[in-house]
Formats: C-alpha cells, sequence, structure tokens
C-alpha cells in the first residue's frame, strides 16, 4: 500500500505541476473529501484508499496501469503498452462506460438527448475488449423478473444498438428504452407496431412497448454480479417461503375442517330441535 500511496502523491504531484488542480484542498473538495484526509496522505501520515483512488481515476483521468503497477505514465492515455517478462508488448486500450444507477431510472429517458446529463452520469473503466467503437452503457438489474438469469443487484453491460427492430434476436436480453420507462427483458416477438417483452420469471406477464415510443435499445453482453458466500442462499431462501407458506395452508385446512364440523353439528342440533 505504501507503493501505491507513493505513486499517488506522485499524480498530485503532476496535477498540481500542469495546474489540473490549484491545491490539494480543491482537489480534495473536487472528489468530496475531507481536505484533511488528503493532506495526511500527502503527508506521508496515511494510506491511500480505494475509494480515493476510484474517485480520482474518474475525475482526472488517472492511469490504473501506473497506481498499481508502476508502468505508463500518471495520466491515463488512449493506448498503454505494457511490457511482459519476456519483453512482448501488449496494448492495452483502457474504455470508460457511462453507468445508469436504478436511482436516475425515471429521469433516464427524458434526459437521454441531454450532452451534460449523459456526461455527468458515474463512469466505469475497464481494459477495451471487444470492438472499441461501440457505444456501451452500464445497468442495474432491480426486481426478480428475470431471475434465475439476472438477479436485483447486479450490472449488466450493454451495447447499442439501431433502433431498427427487424435486427433483433428473438430471445436475447435487451435494456429496452420507452417514453414510459426502462425494460430488462428477453425479445419475445416484433411486428409492425410494437415489440413483446417477455420475463424469466414466469410470474410476471409479457409487455407490449408501441415502437413508435421506442427511444433506444441495449443488447446485452456481459454482466457483473457481487459476490454470494454460497448460491444455494437464494434457494434456500425461497425454500423457507414455500414450506412456511405450505404450513399457513396446512393450519388454515385444519381451522377450516373444525369450522365444518362445528357447522355441522349446530345444525344437526337445530333439525333435532325442529321435529320435536
Amino acid at each position: 500500500m505504501q507503493v501505491l500511496t507513493q505513486r499517488f502523491i506522485e499524480c498530485l504531484d503532476l496535477l498540481k505541476e500542469l495546474k489540473v488542480i490549484p491545491s490539494l484542498r480543491q482537489f480534495a473538495i473536487s472528489l468530496e473529501i475531507h481536505p484533511q484526509c488528503i493532506n495526511d496522505i500527502y503527508r506521508g501520515r496515511r494510506d491511500v484508499n480505494a475509494d480515493i483512488i476510484h474517485k480520482a481515476i474518474l475525475k482526472y483521468d488517472l492511469d490504473p496501469n501506473y497506481l498499481f503497477r508502476g508502468e505508463g505514465q500518471p495520466m491515463l492515455e488512449i493506448e498503454t503498452p505494457i511490457t511482459t517478462g519476456d519483453s512482448d508488448i501488449v496494448s492495452e486500450v483502457m474504455t470508460q462506460i457511462r453507468y445508469v444507477p436504478a436511482e436516475l431510472y425515471s429521469e433516464y429517458p427524458n434526459y437521454i438527448k441531454e450532452e451534460q446529463f449523459i456526461n455527468n452520469l458515474p463512469r466505469y473503466i475497464f481494459p477495451e475488449t471487444g470492438n472499441a467503437t461501440e457505444v456501451r452503457r452500464i445497468f442495474d438489474v432491480t426486481g426478480d423478473a428475470m431471475e434465475p438469469s439476472l438477479f436485483s443487484g447486479e450490472k449488466v453491460i450493454c451495447s447499442q444498438l439501431e433502433l431498427c427492430v427487424s435486427k433483433l434476436k428473438l430471445n436475447y436480453v435487451y435494456i429496452v428504452i420507452s417514453k414510459n420507462g426502462i425494460y430488462l427483458n428477453r425479445i419475445a416477438a416484433v411486428n409492425k407496431e410494437r415489440l413483446i417483452l417477455s420475463s424469466d420469471n414466469g410470474y410476471y406477464d409479457s409487455i407490449e412497448i408501441a415502437r413508435k415510443d421506442l427511444i433506444e435499445i441495449w443488447i446485452v453482453k456481459n454482466k457483473l454480479s457481487p459476490f454470494m458466500p454460497s448460491p444455494s442462499n437464494i434457494r434456500n431462501a425461497l425454500h423457507k417461503e414455500v414450506d412456511g407458506l405450505r404450513m399457513t395452508i396446512t393450519d388454515q385446512s385444519k381451522i377450516i375442517g373444525s369450522l365444518n364440523m362445528t357447522v355441522e353439528k349446530l345444525l344437526k342440533q337445530n333439525r333435532q330441535n325442529i321435529i320435536r
């Protein structure tokens, strides 16, 4: 960690030298960190943490390869050569992908054409893979409509497609942006007037979206999943719920049966009293 802190300090010195930041205080404020924390790091009183590193990379385009590996330059470049032990040169390109958190789902369809809104979205930085010309976006998975394929809390990495629905692949998973909201579903059918979306969770009905209401379509390429101590946790929780419901239904059946017997006894007594 001390080596990482030293490289971080070198980046701060470079930012000051290039007049990107007027002072350590302004640097701290721009990252929404207490100035004393940055001052302590700079003076060697504490080590830099991952949260500060992440914010600094996003805000000032610092090069993660330099910070963590000591390779390349402090500032992020378009292409960073990485030298292996065999002296081979591997070209690794870093890419920044805009992230749409669930809190912005209600706003995103309305401000999707606003450049400032898009530029202010958070960003994730990854080594470049696939087609570098693709426009990509990260979205949160919410709800249980796509279980067991996707779970709430996961994130999907998507590539943008043209609004040409005839090229959509049936049964593939897409993020569909319409005037009415954001949908994460499979494409079940396409016709001249609408898209039919389906869920992997059979509890949910299909969704129809008018083609005239479409704003953007993104195909899901990858997902980011939080670590689970045991994959069986989800199944165990579901089994417990089902067992609980089964016990409740059994108890209620016994109560209903007992009530039926009581009603039958009362009716029998009433008939006997009438005969007498």
